[in-house]
């Protein structure tokens, strides 16, 4: 499973835990003539920045994009 696969399912099972409604993922091609560059998939690492400044994350990606989702479906009704 690619890494964007991963996010888009955690999105789409806490979407459903909290929102209370099923989730319908539908995958669409890329747009034709769009440059190879904007196709890449990014990784987020914070290594070097934690090295160069001591910094580091208080919460996962996990809870970080709970709480997000959680505070947007509470903002509006699903």
């Amino acid at each position: 499973m690619k890494l964007s696969n991963e996010v888009v399912e955690k999105i789409k099972k806490i979407v459903e835990q909290f929102g209370g409604k099923q989730v319908i993922i539908e995958r669409t091609p890329f747009p034709e003539g769009e440059h190879d560059i904007n196709k890449r998939n990014f990784v987020a690492d914070f290594t070097k920045f934690r090295e160069a400044t001591g910094w580091f994350p208080r919460i996962s990606f996990d809870e970080g994009l709970e709480k997000t989702i959680r505070f947007y479906l509470n903002k509006t009704s699903v």
